[in-house]
């Protein structure tokens, strides 16, 4: 029993074989056109892919400026609600900030992002809005604002990742990323210490405690400067070292390192001069952090302009890959088709009877040896004619070859040469036969024309001799009608 695989292959070699010649080419041709065409669909997918994910990156680095412009926002208001509870000044000032957070807030829950799905709730900026009415009120305590905002600028800073270091498209500005993530840890943790500080500062009390509380926080905050130091670019890192060297980060830095080491307020600062001062220090740090979210913005931007030009250029070239293709197959099958009709015109012609004209053999191909067998049967028809032509006119001693032991056309003329030499033969002997014949006769007639004439001619001669001696006789013995007969013998 025929398996599948035999049936579909005979069914398929039956299909193909009744398909015209110039289909089964077109067919050929289709398969790098088709592939090509796929290859330009795909390739087209893929980089569109690859803008989209250019377009998610640039929109990744807006929502972590935004992150961190919301915990700047917070850290301000933070400072304004604790001055509020502590002693119901800068009102003003929280006033004109609250909008400012609500802004921004309200941007980061609309972006549609999974990641920030639920923001109010799981940050708890859901209650932002009780903690303002108690501030306002007088109800909640300065520790207890100062607990809230904390809480929720270190959840806000968690958020501010960046993606795998194994994200090839992302290889370029990477390093940047994880540099302003790390000062974006740096600047959180800061802040945490310098409102500490500045509570404390300002009312005086839990001093021990509150250093005992924050000495964690401050190690946190060495560690990202070590790891700053180790994957930061070397001009990143030499900006760090200009602004804790020259700056107000300095001030701030050496009071902590003091303070964590003797675990001993002093009277360097108050409250208001640490807040200025750190306020300052933390300032410049968010410059350098403001200058490599643009640097990344721009090279993200420029990233995303090279891969369309990219996408352009590739999909162009591929799109005239496609099309030369398509014109070489239709060059080559119209070339094809031209060869081919002018061999058919050629065949039928010398199934006509006449002879070809104009047949090249141009290629060592299948369709050069179809053009030199049909040559080749022209040349061949052409000799067997002359043959044949020759062999009417009586010349036996031409030479007629068979082109193989079954061409019939060739063994017919050979055998018609031998049939019309044997006729010939058999035609020359019967008219030497009939020609001898013919003498003889010839002959026999002359001897009886001789023997006739001289039998004959005495006795005419004889009979006119006496007729004349009759006619010449005296009148009257004959009558006139006598002389008539005599005139007539």
């Amino acid at each position: 029993m025929p398996s599948v695989y035999s049936i579909v292959r005979k069914g398929m070699n039956k299909f193909i074989r009744k398909l015209p010649l110039m289909v089964k080419i077109l067919l050929i041709g289709l398969i790098p056109i088709g592939f090509l065409s796929y290859l330009t669909v795909e390739f087209y997918k893929e980089k569109t892919a690859k803008l989209q994910l250019f377009d998610n990156y640039k929109i990744y680095i807006a929502e972590s400026a935004d992150i961190n412009s919301l915990i700047d926002a917070l850290q301000d208001e933070r400072k304004f609600s604790f001055d509020l509870s502590m002693t119901k000044n800068r009102r003003p000032e929280l006033l004109l900030q609250r909008p400012l957070t609500d802004e921004l807030i309200e941007k980061l829950t609309t972006t549609g992002d999974l990641s920030l799905k639920g923001l109010t709730s799981f940050t708890k900026l859901g209650q932002l809005h009780d903690i303002r009415i108690k501030i306002d009120q007088g109800t909640i305590g300065p520790n207890e604002v100062m607990h809230f905002y904390s809480n929720n600028i270190f959840r806000l800073n968690t958020l501010n990742t960046i993606p795998p270091a194994n994200t090839p498209y992302l290889q370029p500005i990477y390093q940047d990323l994880m540099t302003q993530k790390i000062l974006s840890e740096m600047i959180t943790y800061l802040g945490i210490i310098r409102s500490n500080i500045y509570n404390v500062l300002y009312t005086r009390q839990y001093m021990l405690e509150t250093l005992f509380g924050t000495v964690g926080t401050h190690d946190v905050y060495l560690s990202y400067e070590a790891e700053l130091k180790a994957k930061a670019k070397p001009e990143v890192w030499s900006e760090i070292q200009r602004i804790k060297n020259n700056t107000s980060l300095k001030t701030t830095t050496e009071y902590l390192d003091t303070l964590f080491k003797k675990f001993l307020f002093d009277d360097s600062f108050t409250a208001a001069d640490w807040w200025k001062v750190s306020e300052e220090g933390v300032n410049e740090l968010k410059k350098l952090q403001a200058a490599i979210w643009m640097g990344i913005d721009h090279k993200i931007n420029g990233l995303h302009e090279s891969e369309k030009l990219k996408r352009r250029r590739t999909l162009i070239a591929l799109v005239l890959a496609l099309f030369s293709v398509l014109l070489v197959v239709s060059y080559i099958v119209t070339v094809i088709s031209r060869t081919l009709s002018e061999l058919r015109f050629e065949a039928e012609k010398i199934s006509n009877g006449l002879t070809a004209e104009n047949i090249q053999v141009e290629t060592n191909d299948v369709v050069g040896a179809l053009a030199n067998s049909i040559s080749k049967i022209d040349a061949n028809n052409r000799v067997l004619a002359e043959a044949a032509m020759a062999i009417g006119k009586g010349n036996f001693e031409v030479r007629v070859q068979p082109r193989s032991e079954g061409d019939v056309l060739g063994n017919a003329i050979v055998e018609m040469k031998n049939e019309l030499y044997l006729y010939n033969k058999k035609m020359e002997h019967l008219v030497a036969h009939r020609t001898d014949e013919l003498a003889r006769s010839n002959e026999d007639l002359q001897q009886f024309a001789h023997v006739a004439s001289h039998d004959l001619k005495e006795p005419l001669r004889k009979i006119s001799i006496f007729c004349e001696m009759l006619a010449q006789e005296p009148d009257n013995i004959f009558t006139d009608r006598s002389k008539l007969y005599l005139d007539k013998i």
